[in-house]
């Protein structure tokens, strides 16, 4: 009886999990073998492994060491996070990089991070790999295979869905913001600044190349300078745009709010597009003395504002090159390997370079994609201990000197002479230690 009532238990038990765990059956997994070779050492044996379901995609990264894998990395993304996936190639070791959507994290073993990746092999199921990802987050969904009716009916298109606009303001700018809301790519072709009143720059033309929004992106398509800090800037603004087949010819005006409160800038981008429009300002600004410096030039590449973090480089000494391509918007969208001198430092330094910040090349005082090559060295040092203060005495400080008695010229009136005050002896200070700077 005992017996029959256990085996009933677990049969339960099984169902159970069955009807509670649906979407592990229909998930898609690919595994690598990778052999991770340093100059001068033993080839270590690495393992990559990808796992796809229909809620977020988990990558890790592991290496055999003495019969037994030590995990050197692990990311999970939510689908609904992933801006795009696609195969980078550095010194030759292919890997799969995983870009986030702006403000969307993944979570790693080591923090936070605005993209993952791990190393993979250059065959078929990389690319099997590629395209199911790019299908889970950012294509449509395939419907199910059904038996044709016996009239064969025409397949209607999705109605196109025109995009979202308005301006958000922050101290003396205006920014004009456009959501694409289709499932389909909208590129933006032209946005005008009309009938200004009170701005110091942003009026006329915008856009000198189209621009391309994902499905659910966001963008800064134009700044507007106030020149007056009594009184913003008042404008009128028009774009053209095209989903599809679909095109739209969209209005509006300087004061028109966002609906979605979560579509507001983030400090990265305000930063950004206030530098564009002062770099503007100066660019128009003629000499008015013959030893006034020369107007800036036509083309500014792109800079590096704040140098990123990694964890993936503990342990681990010496410099990298990185060429980084920057967005107009100030955001990076791909980065390789130009040199590096330890070939353990790879993921570290593609890490390191698409989560800093940087401020977008110019165009005649306009923002336009260009690339960058940034300089990062690493000391091997955990970067979570670099704001940890160190104690030590202050050199500034140092006894007060006791007073000394000053002669009795003349006879003292009948007030009371003031006795000295004693001096606090020195006080040991804490000063932090300076953090690391980074080399760009």
């Amino acid at each position: 009886m005992k017996r029959a009532l256990r085996v009933r238990t677990t049969l339960f038990a099984a169902l159970a999990l069955s009807l509670l765990c649906p979407r592990a059956a229909g998930a898609q997994a690919w595994r690598w073998q990778v052999v991770v070779q340093s100059p001068g050492r033993t080839p270590v044996n690495a393992q990559s492994r990808v796992v796809l379901s229909s809620r977020d995609l988990v990558l890790t990264y592991t290496a055999s060491v003495e019969s037994r894998d030590v995990p050197i990395t692990s990311c999970r993304v939510g689908i609904n996070d992933i801006a795009s996936a696609r195969s980078v190639e550095n010194a030759g070791h292919p890997f799969l990089f995983i870009v986030l959507k702006p403000r969307r994290a993944a979570i790693c073993n080591s923090g936070r991070q605005p993209i993952a990746l791990v190393p993979i092999i250059d065959d078929p199921a990389a690319k099997t790999a590629i395209a199911a990802i790019t299908r889970a987050c950012c294509g449509t969904a395939v419907a199910a295979a059904r038996p044709k009716p016996s009239a064969p009916a025409a397949s209607a298109s999705p109605r196109p869905v025109p995009p979202a606009d308005w301006v958000e303001n922050e101290g003396l700018f205006a920014f004009v913001r456009v959501l694409n809301r289709d499932s389909r790519p909208l590129r933006i072709a032209s946005v005008e600044i009309v009938n200004c009143r009170n701005a110091a720059f942003g009026c006329g033309r915008f856009i000198d190349h189209p621009m391309t929004l994902a499905p659910g992106g966001v963008a800064t398509v134009a700044t507007i300078m106030s020149g007056n800090p009594g009184n913003a800037a008042t404008f009128s603004y028009r774009y053209e745009a095209q989903s599809g087949t679909a095109r739209f010819t969209e209005t509006g005006q300087s004061r028109k709010a966002a609906n979605d409160p979560r579509a507001a800038m983030s400090a990265q981008e305000i930063r950004s597009a206030e530098a564009v429009a002062v770099a503007g300002i100066r660019g128009r600004q003629a000499p008015n003395t013959p030893d006034a410096p020369p107007p800036p030039p036509a083309f500014v590449g792109p800079r590096l504002m704040h140098r990123g973090t990694t964890r993936l480089g503990i342990g681990q000494k010496g410099v990298a090159l990185v060429r980084v391509k920057v967005g107009a918007n100030g955001m990076p969208q791909n980065a390789s390997i130009a040199s590096i001198s330890n070939r353990a430092l790879v993921a570290a330094a593609l890490e390191t370079a698409v989560s800093s910040t940087y401020a977008p090349a110019q165009r005649d005082g306009r923002p336009v994609d260009g690339d960058y090559v940034a300089t990062f060295q690493f000391d091997g040092a955990d970067p979570a201990l670099s704001s940890i203060p160190v104690w030590r005495r202050s050199p500034s400080s140092s006894p007060a000197p006791s007073p000394s008695p000053s002669p009795n010229v003349s006879p003292a009136p009948a007030s009371p002479t003031p006795r000295p005050t004693p001096t606090p002896s020195p006080s040991p200070s804490i000063v932090p230690a300076a953090s690391p700077s980074a080399a760009a």
